[in-house]
């Protein structure tokens, strides 16, 4: 009497192995498509991040059980997932990925046959550039400043990210994609895979700089180039290559509470550009070449803000006015 419930359980076990053995060989696909190692790395952590708010330990399995529903119900879900994110108080950029990452791959499963859900997660409106100067120069000193007073090992790794965010504007995916071997201290040069770029670009490392990046080296002291440049140092993943994450906890939590400076690694960046700006009075030009941005007009809002423009003209208006 219990054979045929066996039977059944058995085989029930066979499809969803099956299930998650395609899922997981399709994830492995679609990632691998994507030229940009930056794009990989985050869209990777979009689907561990949406394994953990679908309940499951397996993003096989969760995705497998995602592509089964129907367009309504995974709707429903890719909502909720969007409303816990603007809750938590995310940033647009964040919460845009997400759904980019979760439409990409959904779309990438109807080509190659997983599913027939059509699927249209909303991002959120992204906000204009409103603070563009970061924690300015002092909130960078005081940074630096609490980051040289720790443990040896923890020092020369946060002093470096610190460097290399403000005094070459890198992003914190550029310096968490960052292997041993993109730093050639002999030619002072550092090659950084920028962002929506497919190819390593040569930057030029300055001299304060360069230090930092001697001065961690010396302390990991690892010969393998492929090794990640910037590694976790707790415990749990030591060893580890240090996630964007892990980046902004050490800039904001970590740094930013001791020095009582409100700051994200982004922050530094926008000091770095604004600071560019004031250094060579306006020139667009080359704090564009510096921030790598794609359009001046970005370059511009740096420089309204930094300049206050609107306040000029508003406090003009005023004194008009009497």
């Amino acid at each position: 009497m219990a054979w045929p419930v066996v039977r059944g359980i058995g085989a029930a076990l066979i499809t969803e192995t099956a299930a998650r053995e395609k899922v997981s060989d399709a994830l492995a696909l679609w990632l691998a498509g994507f030229s940009s190692e930056n794009t990989r790395r985050a869209y990777a952590r979009e689907i561990e991040a949406f394994t953990v708010f679908a309940g499951h330990e397996d993003s096989a399995l969760a995705v497998a059980a995602f592509l089964r529903l129907d367009d309504g119900q995974a709707h429903a879900v890719v909502d909720k997932w969007r409303a816990d994110k603007i809750v938590l108080g995310l940033s647009p950029a964040t919460i845009n990925r997400s759904m980019s990452a979760i439409n990409s791959l959904v779309s990438y499963a109807r080509r190659v046959g997983l599913t027939k859900l059509r699927l249209e997660a909303k991002g959120v409106k992204a906000k204009a550039y409103r603070d563009t100067r970061g924690p300015g120069i002092r909130g960078v000193q005081g940074l630096l400043s609490v980051a040289q007073d720790q443990k040896p090992e923890k020092a020369a790794r946060d002093a470096a990210i610190i460097r290399l965010a403000y005094g070459l504007g890198l992003r914190r995916g550029e310096i968490e994609s960052l292997d041993i071997g993109h730093v050639d201290l002999a030619r002072g040069t550092l090659f950084v895979l920028g962002k929506g770029r497919t190819e390593r670009e040569p930057m030029t490392i300055p001299a304060n700089t360069k230090q930092a990046l001697a001065d961690w080296l010396a302390v990991l002291g690892s010969c393998d180039l492929k090794s990640p440049l910037f590694i976790a140092l707790d415990r749990n993943t030591h060893g580890q290559r240090l996630a964007g994450n892990g980046i902004y906890h050490i800039v904001r939590s970590q740094l930013g509470a001791k020095a009582g400076v409100r700051a994200r690694p982004h922050g530094l960046r926008h000091t770095g550009i604004t600071s560019a700006l004031d250094a060579f009075n306006g020139d667009y030009r080359k704090a564009r070449a510096f921030s790598r941005h794609a359009s001046l007009d970005t370059v511009r809002r740096y420089d309204d803000n930094r300049a206050d423009h609107a306040g000029q003209v508003a406090a003009t208006l005023d004194s008009i006015l009497g």
